[in-house]
C-alpha cells in the first residue's frame, strides 16, 4: 500500500492508496501507517490530521492471510493489531476520517478511533470477524460507550453492512457529505480556532473516558486468544477462503479434536 501526505496549510491529508483501491493491513502496512501519523502528530506545523482512503475503501482491514497459523498463541500479533488500529485515539492533535467507499473490519476500527468520521452517501461500514470466529477487538472495547450496549451487540454480532446514514443514525459519529474530504477541512478549520493546548487536553480527557473499560485491550486480546485455535474459527476461515458456507456447531456439540 502506498502512503502519501498533503499539506494543506495547518491541516495534513494523508491518504492510503493499495492495489485496485483496496485498502488492506499487514504488520508492514500498519507500521508505515503509524510512521506517518505519529510523525504528523510531532510537526509544530500541524494541527489536525485527515486520513483518507481511496474511492473504493477506505479500508478492508487485515490481511486474513498474513495472519499466525493455529495453533499458536496469538497475544502480540493481536496486540500489534489492536495498537495500530487504535493510534488515532492515542495522539495529541485530532484526526477526523474521510470515508468514500468501504470501511471494513479493521478498516472500520480505524476510522472509529477517529476524532469524527466524513463519508460520502453511499459508504458502507461492517464489523464481520464474528463471521470467521473471531471478534472486533476495538469496536469490542468501544463501541459500547459511543452508542450503547445494545447497539454494540447488533453490530458485533450480525456483522450487518450499515450505509453512511444508517452509522449516522445509530449514533457512530459520522457526518454524511457529497464531498467528504471538504466537510472535514471545514472541521479542521473550526478545530484551529481553538488554542492547539486546549484542543490537546479536550482530547486526553474525553478519550480517557472511553478508554476506561479496557484500556490496554487486556480484554479484547484475551477474547482474541480464546477464539484463535478453535476449530470452528479455522473453519470459518477456510470457508471464506474456499467461498463455501461454513460448518457450525453449537456449543453443547462440541468439536473432536
Amino acid at each position: 500500500m502506498e502512503i502519501s501526505h498533503d499539506d494543506q496549510g495547518p491541516v495534513r491529508v494523508i491518504t492510503m492508496s493499495g492495489p485496485g483501491g483496496l485498502n488492506v493491513f499487514t504488520l508492514d502496512v500498519h507500521e508505515e501507517l503509524g510512521a506517518r501519523l505519529t510523525e504528523a502528530d510531532g510537526d509544530d506545523r500541524v494541527r489536525v490530521i485527515i486520513l483518507q482512503g481511496t474511492d473504493r475503501s477506505f479500508s478492508a482491514g487485515a490481511d486474513i492471510d498474513s495472519f499466525p497459523a493455529a495453533p499458536c498463541d496469538p497475544t502480540t500479533f493481536v496486540t500489534e493489531f489492536l495498537q495500530a488500529n487504535s493510534l488515532p485515539e492515542r495522539l495529541r492533535k485530532p484526526v477526523l476520517a474521510v470515508v468514500r467507499g468501504s470501511a471494513t473490519a479493521g478498516g472500520f476500527e480505524l476510522a472509529l478511533a477517529c476524532d469524527w468520521i466524513f463519508a460520502l452517501p453511499e459508504a458502507r461500514f461492517s464489523l464481520p470477524e464474528a463471521r470467521f470466529g473471531l471478534v472486533a477487538g476495538y469496536a469490542a472495547a468501544r463501541l459500547t460507550h459511543i452508542v450503547g450496549a445494545h447497539h454494540a451487540r447488533r453490530l458485533l454480532m450480525t456483522g450487518e453492512s450499515l450505509t453512511a446514514d444508517g452509522a449516522a443514525t445509530l449514533g457512530l459519529p459520522v457526518t454524511v457529505a457529497d464531498d467528504p474530504l471538504q466537510a472535514a477541512l471545514g472541521m479542521a478549520d473550526q478545530i484551529c480556532r481553538g488554542t492547539p493546548h486546549a484542543i490537546r487536553l479536550i482530547k486526553q480527557r474525553t478519550v480517557a473516558l472511553g478508554r476506561a473499560f479496557d484500556p490496554d485491550f487486556g480484554i479484547s486480546v484475551a477474547a482474541y486468544a480464546q477464539l484463535w485455535n478453535l476449530p470452528d474459527t479455522r473453519e470459518a476461515i477456510t470457508a471464506w477462503r474456499e467461498n463455501r458456507p461454513a460448518r457450525q456447531r453449537p456449543l453443547n456439540d462440541p468439536w473432536q479434536t
